[in-house]
Protein backbone atom coordinates (compact mmCIF):
# COMPACT_ATOMS: atom_id res chain seq x y z
CA UNK A 1 0.00 0.00 0.00
CA UNK A 2 1.15 3.29 -1.06
CA UNK A 3 2.35 5.81 1.38
CA UNK A 4 2.89 9.79 1.49
CA UNK A 5 0.96 12.46 -0.38
CA UNK A 6 -1.34 11.45 -3.12
CA UNK A 7 0.24 12.57 -6.67
CA UNK A 8 -1.41 15.15 -8.95
CA UNK A 9 -2.73 11.92 -11.23
CA UNK A 10 -3.91 10.03 -8.37
CA UNK A 11 -5.41 13.75 -7.00
CA UNK A 12 -7.23 14.12 -10.66
CA UNK A 13 -8.13 10.59 -10.85
CA UNK A 14 -10.71 10.93 -6.73
CA UNK A 15 -11.82 14.39 -8.61
CA UNK A 16 -12.88 12.35 -11.96
CA UNK A 17 -14.36 9.22 -9.88
CA UNK A 18 -15.61 10.20 -6.75
CA UNK A 19 -19.21 11.03 -7.65
CA UNK A 20 -19.62 7.27 -8.96
CA UNK A 21 -16.94 5.29 -6.96
CA UNK A 22 -17.25 4.69 -3.22
CA UNK A 23 -14.41 5.34 -0.71
CA UNK A 24 -13.30 1.70 -0.32
CA UNK A 25 -13.51 1.35 -4.48
CA UNK A 26 -10.89 4.30 -5.28
CA UNK A 27 -8.63 3.27 -2.42
CA UNK A 28 -8.50 -0.43 -3.90
CA UNK A 29 -7.42 1.21 -7.16
CA UNK A 30 -5.10 4.03 -5.80
CA UNK A 31 -3.71 1.04 -3.49
CA UNK A 32 -4.05 3.79 -0.81
CA UNK A 33 -5.38 3.76 3.00
CA UNK A 34 -9.40 4.41 2.66
CA UNK A 35 -8.63 6.94 5.11
CA UNK A 36 -6.80 9.34 2.88
CA UNK A 37 -8.91 9.35 0.60
CA UNK A 38 -11.90 9.99 2.67
CA UNK A 39 -10.02 13.17 4.13
CA UNK A 40 -8.70 14.57 0.62
CA UNK A 41 -12.68 14.20 -0.90
CA UNK A 42 -14.16 15.73 2.54
CA UNK A 43 -11.46 17.90 3.58
CA UNK A 44 -10.09 19.11 0.13
CA UNK A 45 -13.18 18.55 -2.42
CA UNK A 46 -15.82 19.18 0.58
CA UNK A 47 -17.55 16.14 -0.82
CA UNK A 48 -19.19 13.17 1.05
CA UNK A 49 -19.20 9.80 -0.63
CA UNK A 50 -21.72 7.23 0.31
CA UNK A 51 -21.54 3.31 -0.03
CA UNK A 52 -24.31 1.20 -1.92
CA UNK A 53 -26.09 0.91 0.92
CA UNK A 54 -26.73 4.36 1.78
CA UNK A 55 -27.60 5.49 -1.64
CA UNK A 56 -30.72 2.62 -1.20
CA UNK A 57 -31.69 4.14 1.74
CA UNK A 58 -31.54 7.85 0.68
CA UNK A 59 -33.38 6.96 -2.71
CA UNK A 60 -36.08 5.13 -0.44
CA UNK A 61 -35.89 8.26 1.57
CA UNK A 62 -36.28 10.91 -1.17
CA UNK A 63 -38.96 9.07 -2.96
CA UNK A 64 -41.82 9.81 0.08
CA UNK A 65 -40.51 13.33 0.37
CA UNK A 66 -41.99 13.73 -3.45
CA UNK A 67 -45.03 15.86 -4.51
CA UNK A 68 -46.30 13.16 -6.30
CA UNK A 69 -45.83 10.57 -3.71
CA UNK A 70 -49.17 11.86 -1.92
CA UNK A 71 -50.48 10.90 -5.85
CA UNK A 72 -48.59 7.40 -6.11
CA UNK A 73 -50.17 6.69 -2.50
CA UNK A 74 -53.91 7.29 -4.20
CA UNK A 75 -53.13 5.30 -7.20
CA UNK A 76 -51.72 1.87 -5.29
CA UNK A 77 -52.26 -0.04 -2.62
CA UNK A 78 -49.95 -0.63 0.37
CA UNK A 79 -48.67 -3.99 -1.18
CA UNK A 80 -48.34 -1.81 -4.36
CA UNK A 81 -46.67 1.28 -3.01
CA UNK A 82 -43.91 -1.07 -1.51
CA UNK A 83 -43.32 -2.81 -4.37
CA UNK A 84 -42.74 0.93 -6.12
CA UNK A 85 -39.68 1.94 -3.35
CA UNK A 86 -38.73 -1.27 -3.78
CA UNK A 87 -38.21 -1.18 -7.56
CA UNK A 88 -37.37 2.93 -7.47
CA UNK A 89 -34.26 2.15 -5.19
CA UNK A 90 -32.87 -0.39 -6.84
CA UNK A 91 -33.15 1.83 -10.35
CA UNK A 92 -31.58 4.55 -8.42
CA UNK A 93 -29.02 2.99 -6.67
CA UNK A 94 -28.14 1.55 -9.85
CA UNK A 95 -27.60 5.01 -11.56
CA UNK A 96 -25.73 6.29 -8.34
CA UNK A 97 -28.27 9.22 -7.70
CA UNK A 98 -27.04 11.10 -10.94
CA UNK A 99 -30.44 11.55 -12.16
CA UNK A 100 -32.15 14.36 -13.81
CA UNK A 101 -35.32 15.53 -13.90
CA UNK A 102 -37.18 13.80 -17.35
CA UNK A 103 -34.63 10.50 -15.86
CA UNK A 104 -37.34 10.60 -12.83
CA UNK A 105 -39.63 10.91 -14.33
CA UNK A 106 -38.99 8.34 -16.75
CA UNK A 107 -38.19 5.72 -13.61
CA UNK A 108 -41.58 6.45 -12.08
CA UNK A 109 -43.36 5.99 -15.40
CA UNK A 110 -41.47 2.66 -15.65
CA UNK A 111 -41.87 1.64 -12.15
CA UNK A 112 -45.65 2.41 -12.69
CA UNK A 113 -46.17 0.50 -15.47
CA UNK A 114 -44.41 -2.67 -14.19
CA UNK A 115 -47.20 -2.53 -11.02
CA UNK A 116 -50.03 -1.99 -13.21
CA UNK A 117 -48.74 -5.29 -15.85
CA UNK A 118 -48.66 -7.07 -12.26
CA UNK A 119 -52.02 -6.24 -11.70
CA UNK A 120 -53.17 -7.28 -14.89
CA UNK A 121 -51.44 -10.80 -14.46
CA UNK A 122 -53.18 -10.98 -10.75
CA UNK A 123 -56.45 -10.11 -12.67
CA UNK A 124 -55.76 -12.93 -14.97
CA UNK A 125 -54.83 -15.16 -12.47
CA UNK A 126 -58.52 -14.16 -11.21
CA UNK A 127 -59.68 -14.61 -14.17
CA UNK A 128 -58.96 -18.57 -15.03
CA UNK A 129 -59.99 -19.21 -11.54
CA UNK A 130 -63.43 -18.31 -11.88
CA UNK A 131 -63.15 -20.04 -16.11
CA UNK A 132 -61.91 -23.13 -13.83
CA UNK A 133 -65.34 -23.13 -11.59
CA UNK A 134 -67.53 -22.26 -14.02
CA UNK A 135 -66.32 -25.01 -16.35
CA UNK A 136 -66.55 -27.80 -13.43
CA UNK A 137 -70.04 -26.23 -12.92
CA UNK A 138 -70.98 -26.82 -16.76
CA UNK A 139 -69.69 -30.32 -16.69
CA UNK A 140 -71.86 -31.63 -13.86
CA UNK A 141 -74.70 -29.73 -15.14
CA UNK A 142 -74.09 -31.53 -18.54
CA UNK A 143 -74.12 -35.01 -16.73
CA UNK A 144 -77.43 -34.57 -15.68
CA UNK A 145 -80.57 -36.42 -17.72
CA UNK A 146 -81.50 -34.54 -20.50
CA UNK A 147 -85.21 -34.94 -18.73
CA UNK A 148 -83.41 -32.86 -15.45
CA UNK A 149 -81.30 -31.33 -17.46
CA UNK A 150 -81.52 -27.25 -17.14
CA UNK A 151 -80.88 -25.88 -20.37
CA UNK A 152 -80.66 -22.21 -19.98
CA UNK A 153 -78.61 -22.15 -16.85
CA UNK A 154 -76.25 -23.81 -19.12
CA UNK A 155 -76.59 -21.29 -21.73
CA UNK A 156 -75.60 -18.89 -18.81
CA UNK A 157 -72.29 -20.83 -17.85
CA UNK A 158 -71.15 -20.60 -21.59
CA UNK A 159 -71.76 -17.23 -22.11
CA UNK A 160 -70.20 -16.17 -18.51
CA UNK A 161 -67.15 -18.40 -19.74
CA UNK A 162 -67.12 -16.81 -23.25
CA UNK A 163 -67.25 -13.44 -21.48
CA UNK A 164 -64.66 -14.14 -19.36
CA UNK A 165 -62.26 -15.30 -22.16
CA UNK A 166 -62.69 -12.56 -24.22
CA UNK A 167 -61.88 -10.40 -20.82
CA UNK A 168 -58.79 -12.63 -20.59
CA UNK A 169 -57.74 -11.68 -24.34
CA UNK A 170 -58.30 -8.51 -23.70
CA UNK A 171 -56.08 -9.01 -20.16
CA UNK A 172 -53.10 -10.17 -22.25
CA UNK A 173 -53.10 -7.38 -24.91
CA UNK A 174 -52.91 -5.14 -22.22
CA UNK A 175 -50.07 -6.59 -20.25
CA UNK A 176 -48.22 -6.81 -23.65
CA UNK A 177 -48.30 -3.34 -24.16
CA UNK A 178 -47.37 -2.21 -20.42
CA UNK A 179 -44.61 -4.30 -20.87
CA UNK A 180 -43.43 -3.14 -24.66
CA UNK A 181 -44.02 0.82 -22.76
CA UNK A 182 -41.81 -0.45 -20.15
CA UNK A 183 -39.27 -1.26 -22.15
CA UNK A 184 -38.90 1.09 -24.31
CA UNK A 185 -38.26 3.77 -20.94
CA UNK A 186 -35.68 1.29 -19.99
CA UNK A 187 -34.51 1.41 -23.78
CA UNK A 188 -34.25 5.21 -23.83
CA UNK A 189 -32.91 5.46 -20.32
CA UNK A 190 -29.91 2.89 -21.85
CA UNK A 191 -30.51 0.43 -18.58
CA UNK A 192 -31.32 -2.63 -20.18
CA UNK A 193 -28.50 -5.30 -20.41
CA UNK A 194 -28.22 -5.58 -24.16
CA UNK A 195 -27.64 -2.06 -24.37
CA UNK A 196 -25.09 -2.15 -21.54
CA UNK A 197 -23.02 -4.78 -23.30
CA UNK A 198 -23.57 -3.35 -26.61
CA UNK A 199 -21.66 0.08 -24.33
CA UNK A 200 -18.64 -3.00 -23.03
CA UNK A 201 -18.16 -4.00 -26.65
CA UNK A 202 -18.22 -0.52 -28.23
CA UNK A 203 -15.20 0.54 -26.09
CA UNK A 204 -13.00 -2.37 -27.35
CA UNK A 205 -12.51 0.24 -29.75
CA UNK A 206 -9.31 1.65 -28.11
CA UNK A 207 -7.77 0.95 -24.51
CA UNK A 208 -8.83 4.96 -22.73
CA UNK A 209 -12.21 3.71 -23.37
CA UNK A 210 -12.01 0.03 -22.31
CA UNK A 211 -10.61 1.75 -18.73
CA UNK A 212 -13.32 4.44 -18.97
CA UNK A 213 -16.40 1.66 -19.06
CA UNK A 214 -14.50 -0.56 -16.34
CA UNK A 215 -14.18 2.19 -13.89
CA UNK A 216 -17.71 3.51 -14.29
CA UNK A 217 -19.12 0.00 -14.31
CA UNK A 218 -18.89 -1.45 -10.94
CA UNK A 219 -20.75 -4.12 -11.60
CA UNK A 220 -18.30 -5.37 -14.49
CA UNK A 221 -15.25 -4.65 -12.16
CA UNK A 222 -16.70 -6.85 -9.52
CA UNK A 223 -17.56 -9.78 -11.96
CA UNK A 224 -13.99 -9.51 -13.64
CA UNK A 225 -12.17 -9.31 -10.19
CA UNK A 226 -14.24 -12.66 -8.94
CA UNK A 227 -12.91 -14.43 -12.91
CA UNK A 228 -9.63 -13.46 -12.10
CA UNK A 229 -9.86 -14.31 -8.47
CA UNK A 230 -10.87 -17.99 -9.12
CA UNK A 231 -7.97 -18.10 -12.39
CA UNK A 232 -5.41 -17.53 -9.53
CA UNK A 233 -6.73 -20.07 -6.98
CA UNK A 234 -7.28 -22.28 -9.17
CA UNK A 235 -3.68 -21.48 -10.65
CA UNK A 236 -2.44 -22.19 -6.70
CA UNK A 237 -4.16 -25.64 -6.65
CA UNK A 238 -2.83 -26.92 -9.47
CA UNK A 239 1.00 -25.51 -9.04
CA UNK A 240 0.53 -27.31 -5.52
CA UNK A 241 -0.19 -30.41 -7.25
CA UNK A 242 2.23 -29.94 -10.04
CA UNK A 243 4.95 -29.81 -7.04
CA UNK A 244 3.88 -32.95 -5.49
CA UNK A 245 5.42 -36.32 -6.61
CA UNK A 246 4.11 -37.81 -9.64
CA UNK A 247 3.90 -40.96 -11.23
CA UNK A 248 4.20 -41.38 -14.80
CA UNK A 249 3.47 -44.32 -16.87
CA UNK A 250 6.91 -46.16 -17.12
CA UNK A 251 7.23 -45.97 -13.11
CA UNK A 252 9.25 -43.12 -12.93
CA UNK A 253 8.72 -40.78 -10.00
CA UNK A 254 9.56 -36.97 -9.83
CA UNK A 255 7.96 -33.80 -9.46
CA UNK A 256 6.91 -31.77 -12.56
CA UNK A 257 7.81 -28.40 -11.42
CA UNK A 258 11.11 -28.53 -9.53
CA UNK A 259 11.92 -25.34 -8.56
CA UNK A 260 13.93 -23.74 -5.32
CA UNK A 261 9.87 -23.13 -3.63
CA UNK A 262 8.99 -26.73 -4.21
CA UNK A 263 12.04 -28.39 -3.00
CA UNK A 264 11.20 -29.61 0.80
CA UNK A 265 13.70 -29.80 3.55
CA UNK A 266 13.31 -33.31 3.14
CA UNK A 267 14.30 -33.64 -0.02
CA UNK A 268 17.35 -31.58 1.13
CA UNK A 269 18.37 -34.37 3.35
CA UNK A 270 17.57 -36.61 1.52
CA UNK A 271 20.36 -36.23 -1.16
CA UNK A 272 23.03 -35.19 1.67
Amino acid sequence: MKKGRLSRIEQDFIKQNCKRLTYTELATHLQRDVNSIRVFVEKKLGLNITSKEDFTNKAEFDVKRRPYWKSLAQQFSEDELEMFVYHWTRIVSQFKDDILPTEEMQIVNAVKLDIMANRTMIGQYKIQESIGTLESTLMLEKDVDLADRNNDFILQLEQQIATLRAAQDDSSKEYTSLVNRQNSILRDMKSTRDQRLKKIESSKENFSTWMSVLMSNIELRRELGLYMEKNRLAMEQERARLSEYHKYVDGTLDRPILSSDTVTEDDMKGSE
